[in-house]
């Protein structure tokens, strides 16, 4: 396995992470019936509820950092930490959102056979 690490000798960037980070997205147009091209190009308020699920996803499954995940969408890491926080908050008061990152979660360790153990 490939692996980066920071100063701290922490991974921050994994062959394992990023096939983790694709398994994410694939599985979040699925259930969610769009394209990868949807996901990262459509500007509705569904569109970017799935794009702030899939960076909350992606910072508690993986060692990416703040600055890959934003590569991943063409994003400033601002806006992913911001999407990472505005889920945070709406997994507590909105069962809809909490409902949408299970089962984005349950499908990808499904299709995984839990290679991953995603968590939300």
């Amino acid at each position: 396995m490939t692996a980066t690490k920071n100063n701290s000798g922490q991974i921050i960037n994994s062959t394992e992470d990023k096939q983790k980070g694709n398994v994410i997205l694939e599985i979040s147009c699925r259930v969610n019936g769009i394209n990868k091209d949807q996901l990262l190009s459509c500007k509705d308020e569904a569109s970017r509820d799935l794009r702030r699920q899939c960076f909350y996803l992606l910072q508690k499954n993986t060692n990416l950092s703040l600055n890959n995940i934003a590569s991943m969408f063409g994003m400033s890491r601002n806006s992913i930490k911001y999407g990472i926080e505005t889920i945070q908050v709406h997994s507590k008061l909105y069962v809809d959102t909490l409902r949408s990152l299970r089962t984005i979660v349950n499908t990808a360790n499904e299709k995984t056979c839990n290679m991953f153990e995603l968590k939300f």
